[in-house]
């Protein structure tokens, strides 16, 4: 029993660290790069389609069925792909705060109020974070042989913020 509660207190910790650690770089990134045309143009949710390939659970598994890898060295391949995944995710979180810049700088430059706009804004940002969240807990798991990572719901996320910005700027035709 005190084993259970030991293991609950340390999950709910780490927990608590990712959120933190997610929440100051999201404020972070939104702050980083001022948003231009040019990135806006060059913007592609393609620039994340490798990350997908290999985080496959079909992938995944690759590893463990190959004859004569050590289990050493399936941890140290398991390792390389969640420190890859990590730099992905890095840079979609970027990408991610600026395309949410961009749209608040709309939000406050419009003449019209948009509680619409404002809305879906804040419950994509909630929903990325949690997203994000979750897949940080998820790498750490999978760096130990355990389940397998799915970033399918968090480039929706991102793809729906980058199509409204896409609305809204006729001017710019952003990356399909």
């Amino acid at each position: 029993m005190i084993l259970v509660i030991a293991l609950a207190v340390l999950a709910a910790l780490a927990l608590g660290v990712c959120v933190a650690l997610l929440v100051r770089s999201l404020r972070l990134a939104a702050s980083e790069l001022p948003v231009t045309t040019d990135w806006l143009e060059k913007l592609s949710i393609e620039r994340y389609r490798p990350m997908l390939r290999f985080l496959a659970e079909d992938d995944a598994q690759v590893p463990s069925a190959q004859v004569g890898l050590q289990g050493g060295q399936a941890g140290r391949l398991r390792a390389q792909r969640c420190q890859m995944a990590r730099e992905y995710l890095r840079l979609m979180q970027a990408d991610f705060g600026r395309l949410c810049a961009a749209l608040k700088l709309i939000l406050v430059q419009s003449q019209e109020d948009r509680p619409d706009l404002a809305s879906a804004l804040l419950q994509s940002q909630i929903s990325f974070t949690c997203s994000m969240i979750a897949i940080q807990f998820r790498l750490i798991l999978y760096r130990w042989g355990i389940g397998h990572l799915a970033v399918g719901g968090l480039l929706k996320v991102f793809e729906g913020v980058r199509l409204e910005l896409n609305t809204l700027l006729p001017g710019v035709s952003l990356a399909a």
